[in-house]
């Protein structure tokens, strides 16, 4: 399981998220699975986009599947993600 934060900035709709998922999916599938979160939320804030999703990765790096997909206000993200980087 692995984490990746986009900070809201605005409301967006369904169609918007699905599309900025594609593009971050396939940074995730290109880099493997220790693309770093920086580089995800800088690409997220670049086309726009604001969720955080959670993703099921196979050991064979190929990204199957997601569990998760909503839109958080900033300070819950910067919470989780500052929480999920003190526990490793």
């Amino acid at each position: 399981m692995y984490h990746y934060f986009f900070f809201p900035n605005r409301a967006i709709s369904q169609e918007k998220i699905e599309f900025c998922f594609k593009d971050i999916a396939d940074l995730i599938w290109k880099n493997g699975v220790d693309t770093h979160d920086a580089i995800l939320v800088a690409t997220a804030r670049k086309i726009g986009c604001s969720f955080f999703v959670t993703f099921d990765m196979p050991l064979n790096n190929n990204l199957k599947s997601f569990s998760m997909i909503e839109s958080i206000p900033p300070n819950i993200a910067i919470s989780k993600l500052n929480k999920l980087k003190s526990k490793k």
